[in-house]
């Protein structure tokens, strides 16, 4: 089985996130998906391991404001990725 990262940050990501989805899964079947993903993206079958939510920051004082949870973020999802 093949297993892809995939992760999605708001709405338009989660979109092409689905359709990049369904156009690997008509090639590959069997292919897995684990990441971040928005609804589309989960009704396509992604495995989801944190809400697209907690990416959802905009300008430069709401990303400093939340920069350590989104590093942990990004490292939780790296650490889950090597490890499975």
């Amino acid at each position: 089985m093949v297993r892809i990262g995939i992760v999605a940050g708001e709405s338009s990501g989660d979109l092409l996130g689905s359709h990049l989805m369904q156009a690997l899964k008509a090639k590959r079947p069997d292919i897995e998906f684990v990441g971040i993903a928005g609804p589309k993206m989960m009704r396509e079958g992604a495995k989801s391991l944190f809400p697209i939510e907690r990416l959802s920051v905009r300008g430069y004082f709401e990303v400093i404001k939340h920069l350590y949870g989104l590093l942990k973020l990004r490292r939780q999802l790296l650490q889950h990725l090597l490890n499975n």
